[in-house]
């Protein structure tokens, strides 16, 4: 919706919304550079592909050399990774309640009425970099479960 004199401009195309994890990109970038804000967090492997948005190779680079912790997880079947973040901080307050985003930049993308209709997405935003596929995500759980029996990576119960 547009209007006059303020520009009014919702889309879901803005450029620093994550939809599935319901984020913002320029909090992320903001809040983790701040030690106060920083908890251990862990996350399944499309959600740390996302939130730290590297590739998948990046992810097992940083796995083989410590840098981020991975478990194997029997219960459901899947790998979680330790990071230290700001999850609990960098949430877009405007995606469930509306009002004026400070980060927002103009767009010629799909338009909605509201911000609260930004709810039912279940994409990552088109004009990510990097939007992790199917075949991404197997592609790094396939080369931690072989490094698994390489390295002795253990598997958690949890």
């Amino acid at each position: 919706m547009k209007g006059d004199g303020m520009g009014w401009h919702f889309g879901y195309n803005c450029r620093h919304w994550v939809p599935t994890l319901g984020k913002c990109r320029v909090m992320i970038a903001r809040d983790n550079k701040r030690a106060d804000l920083l908890a251990d967090k862990w996350l399944k492997t499309r959600e740390m592909l996302v939130y730290a948005e590297w590739s998948p190779q990046e992810l097992f680079d940083r796995v083989k050399t410590g840098e981020v912790e991975a478990t194997y997880v029997k219960k459901d079947s899947s790998w979680k990774f330790r990071t230290r973040c700001s999850w609990a901080w960098d949430n877009c307050a405007l995606s469930n309640t509306g009002g004026q985003c400070f980060c927002f930049e103009p767009h010629d993308g799909e338009e909605i009425a509201c911000l609260a209709d930004l709810r039912d997405l279940d994409a990552e935003h088109p004009n990510m970099v990097r939007v992790p596929s199917d075949e991404d995500v197997k592609l790094i759980e396939g080369q931690l479960s072989g490094l698994v029996v390489e390295e002795g990576l253990a598997p958690s119960d949890a």
